[in-house]
């Protein structure tokens, strides 16, 4: 492998990943019917509406009823097409009990969708990317720097381990494109949960999210650019295969504690993403992870305590309240670099 260049990378998902977009499914733009989330254009609906309806609906967002109003639009989209989106086992009762008037329910049915291209098909940023990289990145020096415990802020830690702050920080010289879906990339919404790692549950409710699915694959870009000696870089990145295999051994070492156990790990595993979890996003040797404790007997508010390791972990699930924990397998973010090749 050449030290500088572009090298063209097929990504591999190995477990749900869901990244934040900012935007979320409108109860108003969308009906569940078949097993599936069908997402229509609202001025589409409206138009093939007889004026009665119309006037039906008009005066029902008036009295803000918003609830009859969302019954209402599942009665007359029955027939109406749209895009389609999968869904888990549990999502079709629970928009049942959001059109029955279960107002507890309707308060926390909010749908958040996956970063999407134009045409609505997902996408990776390369700003995940190159965050997950650069963590993993960050711990190696770290341990090589034997640099643990540190007191001061995470900002400030960067920039000891870089020996640099922005015109000196390294990662300037790496460039991560974009990682576009190769062929069908199929989304499906589920219920994200919370539980300790003790297998009891946690604390807090679920989250409804569009998650890009496991066996997707996207293909991006990652460029080393050589940084000139004038620039003053005294950690400059050389070369993309120490870049990746820190990485690997970052990752791996949280895989193997969290017990993931993907046999399709093989490459240089990563994770990105919604509920990658907070070793996955802090340093190595140097983690303060905000741990809520037991409430104070006297104020009745819960005391803060920070330790190195996260006492929770996410999981995909298809129902609101699963049984039992799901296997370390619906953990959320796990995806792996297969295949790394340098343009000419």
């Amino acid at each position: 492998m050449k030290i500088f260049g572009t090298y063209k990378i097929r990504l591999k998902i190995l477990s749900s990943v869901h990244i934040g977009c900012g935007e979320v499914y409108e109860p108003v733009n969308f009906i569940v019917k078949d097993g599936k989330l069908v997402e229509f254009d609202p001025l589409e609906f409206i138009e093939k509406l007889s004026g009665q309806d119309r006037g039906k609906l008009s005066q029902l967002c008036m009295e803000d009823a918003w609830m009859t109003v969302l019954k209402f639009i599942s009665q007359k989209a029955e027939n109406i097409t749209g895009r389609e989106v999968a869904i888990c086992q549990g999502l079709k009762k629970h928009y049942e009990k959001v059109l029955n008037g279960d107002q507890k329910e309707a308060t926390r049915f909010i749908i958040e969708k996956t970063a999407h291209l134009a045409d609505r098909r997902p996408y990776i940023p390369g700003s995940s990317i190159k965050g997950a990289l650069r963590t993993g990145y960050l711990s190696k020096l770290a341990e090589e720097k034997n640099y643990r415990n540190f007191k001061g802020r995470a900002k400030i830690l960067e920039e000891k381990l870089l020996e640099g702050k922005f015109e000196t920080d390294p990662f300037r010289f790496v460039k991560v494109s974009d990682f576009l879906p190769v062929q069908d990339v199929r989304t499906k919404i589920l219920y994200a949960t919370n539980w300790k790692k003790d297998g009891k549950r946690a604390r807090g409710p679920y989250q409804i999210l569009e998650i890009i699915e496991k066996g997707s694959v996207f293909k991006g870009t990652i460029t080393i650019q050589k940084c000139e000696k004038q620039m003053k870089i005294k950690e400059p990145i050389q070369d993309l295969e120490k870049l990746l295999y820190a990485s690997k051994s970052f990752y791996e070492k949280i895989a193997e504690n969290e017990k993931f156990t993907s046999t399709e790990k093989q490459g240089f595993l990563i994770r990105i993403g919604r509920h990658s979890g907070a070793e996955a996003v802090t340093i190595k040797g140097n983690r303060k992870i905000r741990i809520m404790g037991p409430k104070d007997r006297r104020t009745g508010k819960r005391r803060f305590e920070f330790k190195d390791t996260a006492t929770t972990l996410w999981f995909a699930s298809e129902v609101q309240k699963p049984p039992q924990k799901p296997l370390e397998d619906f953990l959320f973010g796990w995806a792996v670099f297969e295949t790394i090749m340098q343009e000419k």
